[in-house]
């Protein structure tokens, strides 16, 4: 899962990958997190919350929708 997971989300090189601790209601666990390059050319900057919600829902590409 997180080959395919990494290889989806690394096609355009806009994220840097990283391996986080996080707290759940579980308890304390490891997760994969895709941190954005701020200096990448397809980084959108400072949208509100409406607008990246609505870049969200209409998301498609080649591996499917958002």
């Amino acid at each position: 899962m997180i080959g395919y997971l990494h290889n989806r989300e690394m096609i355009n090189g806009v994220y840097d990958p990283r391996w986080l601790t996080v707290e759940t209601p579980a308890g304390t666990c490891r997760a994969a997190a895709f941190v954005v390059d701020r200096s990448h050319e397809q980084y959108a900057g400072k949208l509100t919350a409406r607008q990246t919600a609505d870049y969200i829902a209409q998301g498609v590409g080649m591996m499917g929708t958002n």
